[in-house]
């Protein structure tokens, strides 16, 4: 039984970690395409869409 909730634990903790992670991502590429003219943005947001392939869904 303990073994479980410590799995549980750690399956959360990495699921937090994961979450803060995925935000860090998100506000660097925000500050990144900021700085980018129109054109270099949307060179930028179609390789992402490449790599992210059909769905959109990178997980």
């Amino acid at each position: 039984m303990r073994t479980s909730s410590v799995l549980v634990s750690k399956v959360s903790i990495f699921t937090i970690i994961m979450s803060i992670e995925t935000k860090i991502q998100e506000n660097i590429t925000l500050k990144f395409l900021d700085t980018l003219d129109e054109d270099q943005t949307r060179w930028f947001v179609a390789m992402e869409a490449m790599l992210l392939g059909h769905g959109g869904i990178k997980r």
